[in-house]
């Protein structure tokens, strides 16, 4: 069997590794966070980002053990990834591929997940429960609301990965 990216030893592969190992059950009701007084400047580079409306950096960290480094990487790796996704998705839309919608669609909202980008995990929900039934406008439009989603959650991931090049 072919697993293309997911193969063994690929860069996604490693990635979802280390981040399964990294994982554990969450409640998203309770924020933990080292606050720190300066002297140490535990996740200092982080703090203005972490109230973020759009992304839930602090629970992300709770999950991945504090690892700045892995979430910077994380986000890196979903900047590269989201957009590709998308475009496939609209393409199978409008080659009126329902299949591909739908899996194109749960892989968004399975990489939303990693970062609780709780607009786009709704938005990528809504277009894989109304691919395989929704008119074409209605995918279409839900298809828009998916696109505006994706942009907003990949603009803060953004500002992430560019405070890191900037430190």
């Amino acid at each position: 069997r072919d697993f293309g990216a997911h193969a063994p030893g690929t860069r996604f592969a490693r990635f979802r590794a280390a981040f399964c190992r990294a994982s554990c059950r969450v409640s998203h009701e309770v924020r933990i966070l080292p606050i720190t007084d300066g002297a140490d400047g535990a996740l200092d580079g982080l703090m203005p980002l972490l109230m973020s409306p759009v992304v839930d950096f602090q629970a992300t960290l709770v999950r991945i053990g504090f690892d700045e480094k892995l979430l910077r990487e994380m986000a890196r790796l979903c900047r590269e990834d989201a957009p590709r996704r998308f475009h496939e998705l609209r393409n199978a839309a409008q080659g009126a591929d329902r299949r591909t919608v739908c899996h194109k669609a749960h892989a968004l909202k399975g990489l939303a997940a990693n970062f609780g980008a709780a607009r786009t995990m709704r938005a990528a929900a809504e277009v894989e429960a109304l691919a395989p039934v929704a008119s074409r406008g209605v995918l279409l439009s839900a298809i828009d609301e998916l696109r505006d989603a994706v942009e907003e959650m990949l603009s803060a991931l953004g500002e992430l990965v560019a405070a890191d090049s900037s430190a």
